[in-house]
């Protein structure tokens, strides 16, 4: 939930990236992983990335926090079992 009301967004997003590193691959949080690598790729080649087509340094963070709005609502069963209501 923290991610949805843009707390802590790019160190959230990481915590939950490792977490499905570690875990294995669910489906339903994969574009948080485009967004993640998106948001490295831009860090480390002067603002460009080619895993998510809208996002630019401008606009990465509302990215996020849009795409972790919209999966809180589509997947809650999902995350009231998995993940810390405190990431999202």
């Amino acid at each position: 939930m923290q991610i949805a009301n843009g707390v802590n967004v790019r160190q959230n997003l990481k915590i939950l990236s490792n977490y499905e590193t570690d875990v294995g691959y669910h489906s339903s949080v994969y574009d948080f992983l485009n967004l993640h690598w998106a948001w490295d790729a831009m860090e480390w080649n002067d603002g460009q990335q080619w895993y998510w087509p809208e996002a630019t340094p401008d606009t990465i963070e509302i990215l996020v926090k849009d795409l972790a709005q919209q999966w809180l609502v589509s997947y809650k069963e999902i995350y009231s079992q998995f993940i810390d209501d405190n990431t999202l």
